[in-house]
């Protein structure tokens, strides 16, 4: 008998992985969905944001085709969303999914406004991504935006939102769609540009102290309010509530356009409580125009009465202090100030600006709230302690016109709040 010989065994090959190997194949694919997940959600929400955008395109289409069949107006805020009756898919933002019914807001500045009243229709908002989104039926809630706090920066911090020109875009500072507003063009009664007071009431909400010292007077094709005459106090000032929600805000700005012309020219903007305290920016001409900014403290008198704060800033006819910043040279040109308010801690920052003065910028340049011109931190040493920002609901205005060659001339006062 044959025996057929045993081969020896060969040894098993094993072609796994060490588990060091495994270790790192898992951290690098850790890594790479590190890297790749926040893209590719940034890529989902680009998707998103670009069906609001194209949602809000035909939004604004159809608003404003239906101004077009109604004169040129602008719908009413109390029915804007029944009156253009679009489509409801296009009321929802991908964003927010279906369970919202209608995702955007009407600005409730332009309702019932003729388009041709609208100087600035770049710039002012028509509808936006909004906080005011029910479940319930987009016809019967009030989609409407009141304040800057109304819209919802949903698209990665920022917004959509049209423009009365029809243009759509995403921003994040929509708080100047927002902004209160005075141009006194409104107050020309057709008796002379003067003001119509009744019993020391200005039309508009304004009050004042002596209604018969305030105009209106046309400057560089602009309506600008204008003392009257020459009179030695200042403080013939004009208030009125604005409608800013300081009470909500971390920052409120103010500013305004004026015109200085005359050595000692005088004017004073300032944002304020009932009583006529707060902060704002005092500016005078001096043979150049000069800035400061100004706390407002220890009234208690209401605006239409002398403010009971000292004198403190030396209104009458006053060489500019060393605290006081020269913003220009040319005495007829018309700059805007700006003035932001913010909290610092337990005290009020103030930082102030100044833009568009055509004479001057080879010397100084214009300036901005990151190049300022002033700032200034109340702590609570200067006239007693800081101001809440959330008291000052007014807008306070006075200027001084040093004799007839002397004018200030103040237009575009401005408040916002965000």
């Amino acid at each position: 008998m044959r025996y057929r010989p045993v081969s020896a065994k060969r040894p098993v090959s094993h072609s796994g992985f060490t588990l060091i190997e495994l270790l790192v194949v898992i951290a690098i694919i850790a890594i790479l969905a590190a890297i790749l997940f926040p893209v590719f959600a940034k890529a989902r929400e680009k998707a998103r944001q670009s069906s609001c955008l194209n949602n809000q395109r035909q939004i604004a289409v159809a608003i404003l085709m239906w101004a077009q069949d109604h004169d040129e107006m602008l719908p009413d805020s109390s029915n804007v969303w029944p009156e253009i009756n679009v489509d409801r898919n296009i009321l929802m933002c991908p964003t927010k999914g279906k369970k919202v019914a209608n995702a955007y807001i009407y600005n409730n500045w332009c309702s019932s406004k003729s388009l041709g009243e609208i100087e600035e229709p770049t710039d002012t908002m028509l509808t936006a991504d909004g906080q005011h989104a029910a479940t319930t039926s987009p016809l019967t809630f009030d989609n409407v935006g009141y304040t800057f706090f109304d819209v919802d920066l949903r698209h990665s911090n920022k917004a959509v939102a049209t423009y009365v020109d029809g243009h759509v875009a995403i921003s994040d500072t929509l708080y100047e769609s927002f902004a209160f507003v005075e141009d006194f063009s409104s107050f020309v009664n057709g008796t002379g540009n003067t003001l119509d007071f009744v019993n020391g009431a200005l039309i508009n909400d304004w009050t004042a102290r002596v209604g018969t010292l305030w105009k209106v007077q046309r400057f560089n094709n602009n309506m600008m309010l204008v003392r009257e005459t020459d009179f030695p106090n200042i403080w013939d000032n004009l208030g009125k509530a604005h409608d800013q929600p300081v009470g909500q805000a971390t920052h409120i700005e103010l500013s305004f356009n004026c015109t200085l012309s005359g050595n000692y020219a005088t004017a004073l903007i300032w944002f304020a409580d009932a009583s006529q305290n707060g902060y704002g920016l005092y500016v005078t001409f001096v043979n150049y125009n000069y800035i400061r900014i100004a706390k407002l403290r220890n009234s208690t008198t209401g605006f239409g009465t002398i403010p009971g704060w000292p004198d403190q800033w030396g209104e009458q006819y006053p060489t500019p202090p060393a605290e006081a910043v020269q913003c220009g040279l040319q005495n007829t040109d018309t700059i805007v100030y700006h003035l932001r308010l913010e909290p610092d801690g337990g005290n009020v920052k103030a930082t102030a600006w100044y833009t568009g003065s055509k004479g001057f910028n080879e010397y100084f340049g214009d300036k901005s709230y990151t190049n300022p011109a002033l700032t200034w931190t109340d702590d609570g040493t200067t006239f007693g302690s800081a101001i809440s920002l959330g008291s000052l609901t007014h807008i306070g205005v006075t200027a001084q016109n040093a004799g007839s060659s002397a004018i200030a001339r103040i237009d575009n006062v401005r408040a916002m709040a965000w």
